[in-house]
Formats: C-alpha cells, structure tokens, sequence
C-alpha cells in the first residue's frame, strides 16, 4: 500500500509540470491590488516565483535569500506568493515590511493557485521564462540552496548574455 501511494504521489507531481508551461494568474499583493503574472513576463528575463508562509520556518530563512537574488539580478523578478490564511495577512505584511524586502509579495491566502498546480508544501522555488516554461522546480529549503538556485538562474541567462554580446559586436 505504501509502494503505490509513493508511485501515486510521483505521478501526481510529473504531471503537474508535464507540459512545463507555468499557468497565468492574477492574484492580490499585500496592499490590495490585482497582480497578473502576465505583466512580470519579459523577453530575456525570467520569474522566480516562489510559495511560503509565515509558519514555515525553512521559508523564513529562503526569503532574504530572494531578496537578495532580486537585488542582485536586474533580469530576474522575484515573486513571493503567500500561502498563509486570511486571519494572518497581517502578519505577512508585518513580516515583508519589517525586513525591507523587495520583491513582489502575493497573497493566495484561499490556496486556490496551490490547489490547481497541486502543491502540498512550502517553500516551492519554481523559474520560468517569459514563455512561462519551467526551467527549475524546487521544493523545501536549506542554506547552500540560494547558491544552487543562482547557478540555475546565471546558467539560463549566460545563453542570453552571450547572445546580446554577439548582437552587439555585429553592430
């Protein structure tokens, strides 16, 4: 029985990702306002969109982390969607304003967004490109992780950044 639920839980988590492409959403950021991923999406870059909340303390370690990343990297736009009820929004906010963090701070406080991607647990690191391809999907976290999640995203941008090189010695 233990066998099959393990081959059960695999196949659920391959075809989440089967086709690669990330879906779009729209969710609210922690002042209200409606937020399309759509908009993030830009030739050349990528999105590192990542699940947390509040409880978790792996994910509280993760996120300076990522704001660290999405200072550091002017072609990557980091994504944080909570995950946490609607009782604890304020918490979140608490939690984003008291360390300054600047990334994108979403709410799916109904975990509908976890549901139809069908995410049981937090943190998931998940990059995509403008296409919304998956090109990394991650779950959990633990120091050493930012340095393999900046090799991934330094490797998906250097195909790139030789590109434009050669672009520019053309001109």
């Amino acid at each position: 029985m233990k066998k099959i639920l393990i081959v059960l839980a695999l196949v659920m988590a391959i075809s989440l990702f089967a086709e690669d492409v990330f879906p779009n959403f729209s969710l609210e950021n922690i002042k209200g306002d409606k937020i399309d991923l759509e908009d993030y999406l830009v030739d050349g870059e990528l999105v590192i969109i990542d699940f947390w909340a509040t409880w978790c303390k792996p994910c509280m370690k993760e996120l300076p982390e990522l704001d660290k990343i999405d200072k550091e990297y002017d072609k990557v736009t980091v994504i944080a969607i909570s995950s946490d009820r609607p009782r604890h929004v304020n918490k979140v906010k608490r939690v984003i304003r008291s360390k300054n963090f600047g990334f994108i701070t979403l709410l799916d406080s109904d975990k509908k967004l976890q549901r139809e991607l069908n995410l049981k647990t937090v943190p998931r690191t998940i990059i995509i490109d403008s296409q919304r391809q998956i090109l990394y999907d991650h779950s959990g976290f633990k120091i050493g992780d930012e340095v393999e999640l900046k090799k991934k995203l330094d490797s998906f941008l250097q195909p790139q950044t030789e590109k434009e090189i050669q672009q520019e010695t053309e001109l």
